[in-house]
């Protein structure tokens, strides 16, 4: 129970802490969710095929691995050779770190340390193909819940929970950062030339925790207008 609450919580928490950073990606999305007309709550069977929501749970769990330690294995009795041509023999302990693997260039793009969940769709003059394997790399090397044989057996229902809780936040909700009283103070004193965005605080366990995300939450209607009187 410990970890199928603790890392659902902490994907759901990258999901709001980095769409809320980027106006551009929450207009998307929300347009997404409006034209999809969704039921409340949202049913996982419709949420799954909104391309745009399902690239904005991706790309926040790559940008934020829930796991901060080194996923390790042990290399069989048959040993295991590298791609470049290192023969690790039986025995050997080897691992991958998450927050390394997804800040991978070569798979990821120059632009790692950008949210930006586009990276997981067609990309304007790609075509289909080309599109499909660089998507299909990245998904390979996806340890979001591990990989192999001990991957997380709870995967599917945090992956059920992860697009019902954002569908239903983010197309029945208007929600932004919440801002302090001092440092909106100070961004009066600037003239308004300093950024205006909360920053999180993270606390690296095993799970890389995220605290003090502090929102302001406004329902809204599916049209995205605000209701009257609330």
């Amino acid at each position: 129970m410990l970890a199928g609450a603790d890392t659902t919580a902490i994907g759901i928490k990258a999901i709001l802490y980095y769409v809320l950073q980027s106006p551009s990606v929450l207009a998307k999305l929300q347009a997404e969710l409006d034209a999809a007309n969704l039921p409340y709550p949202a049913p996982y069977e419709v949420a799954v095929k909104l391309p745009y929501l399902e690239a904005v749970i991706k790309e926040s769990l790559r940008i934020h691995p829930i796991i901060g330690h080194i996923l390790e294995r042990i290399v069989p009795a048959t040993g295991l050779a590298l791609a470049d041509g290192t023969i690790l023999p039986p025995g050997t302990i080897v691992g991958m770190q998450p927050w390394v693997v997804t800040r991978a260039k070569e798979v990821y793009g120059d632009d790692v340390e950008t949210f930006r969940p586009e990276r997981w769709l067609k990309g304007e003059g790609e075509s289909e193909e080309a599109a499909e394997v660089r998507v299909k790399r990245m998904r390979d090397v996806d340890f979001t819940f591990g990989g192999g044989n001990r991957v997380c057996i709870g995967r599917n229902l945090a992956t059920v929970e992860l697009y019902k809780v954002t569908a239903t936040l983010f197309s029945r909700y208007s929600v932004s950062l919440a801002l302090f009283e001092m440092r909106f103070l100070f961004y009066l004193l600037m003239g308004g030339q300093m950024e205006l965005q909360q920053d999180w605080h993270l606390r690296y366990w095993w799970f890389v925790f995220a605290d003090k995300i502090r929102v302001k939450i406004t329902p809204r209607t599916s049209g995205g207008k605000v209701e009257k009187g609330t």
